[in-house]
């Protein structure tokens, strides 16, 4: 699925990076992935009803909706299809298991009749959004990230990087939750703050071609698979070509690799001193030779 989102006030959180609120977003969610999660989070400061109406010219229902979100609470998030991409895409989200409460037909803002009117007009969904209608992660999930980013925020200092790594067996979510990890990261970074993700899974890479280990100073959120990171995304600030999409066969060069990685961070780390988390995706490689040099490499000791 390829489709834009937007947040009218700025209170949805996908897949753990907050919406600015009146800014359409990428999403590239395939059935076949895990569905991004839609929380709703608490937001002060409202749009003005003038920007409003450059997304709802109805001056009617656009009015409505402030009244009803001043006095309940929610947002309103608009979905369209992404520009020259003519997919179902309304359909799809209708059939998909996480998302079809969406699609209730129960507008409580104005009458119904109106609201469809208005998105067949502007070719947009637009979906009352309250905590009934949100797709929210586990909550250990979600304990585990504050846990994270409130030690990167208050213990970490420009000398060493905050470091994250991301272990475990195959098929454990490991990718699922170091995407939702960077984005609520993102969330905090600024001119003293910054996130690195270490992309040492060379048989399944993020923002790569297979075979590579990079690294990546990220600014953009993670709205989906691997192929949508490459093309949105820029390129990785440093890339090492190793060749095959399993260290079996050559697990020293693997780890030379990794080793030559970190060294070359450290070298633009200096150039630029900030407060950094570097989040390192892994292969899964926990038992077996070399493991105990693996670790040692990426936990930068």
């Amino acid at each position: 699925m390829f489709f834009q989102v937007c947040s009218l006030f700025g209170r949805i959180r996908i897949h753990g990076y907050n919406l600015r609120p009146l800014i359409y977003y990428s999403v590239y969610n395939y059935r076949t992935n895990s569905p991004l999660s839609i929380e709703f989070i608490s937001q002060i400061k409202y749009p003005s009803q003038q920007d409003i109406n450059l997304f709802i010219p109805d001056m009617q229902i656009s009015e409505n909706i402030i009244f009803k979100v001043n006095e309940k609470g929610g947002d309103v998030l608009l979905i369209r299809k992404e520009p020259k991409n003519d997919s179902l895409f309304i359909k799809i989200i209708r059939e998909h298991r996480m998302y079809s409460n969406w699609f209730l037909e129960k507008y409580l803002c104005f009458q119904g009749g109106r609201w469809t009117h208005l998105d067949h007009d502007l070719h947009i969904r637009l979906i009352e959004t309250t905590y009934e209608t949100t797709v929210n992660p586990s909550e250990e999930l979600i304990a585990k990230t504050n846990h994270v980013i409130r030690r990167w925020i208050n213990e970490t200092t420009e000398d060493l990087p905050f470091v994250v790594l991301i272990c475990g067996e195959k098929d454990l979510g490991k990718s699922t939750f170091t995407r939702y990890l960077i984005n609520r990261a993102l969330n905090h970074v600024n001119p003293v703050y910054n996130v690195s993700y270490f992309d040492c899974d060379i048989g399944q890479c993020e923002f790569t071609i297979g075979g590579c280990v990079s690294y990546s100073n990220l600014n953009s959120p993670l709205f989906g698979p691997p192929c949508s990171h490459i093309q949105s995304n820029t390129k990785p600030n440093r890339l090492l070509y190793y060749g095959l999409v399993s260290p079996q066969t050559s697990p020293v060069y693997y780890l030379q690799c990794i080793d030559k990685l970190r060294q070359l961070w450290n070298i633009d780390h200096k150039k630029n001193p900030n407060r950094s988390m570097v989040v390192i995706n892994t292969m899964g490689w926990g038992t077996g030779k070399h493991k105990t040099e693996w670790y040692e490499i990426l936990l930068w000791q």
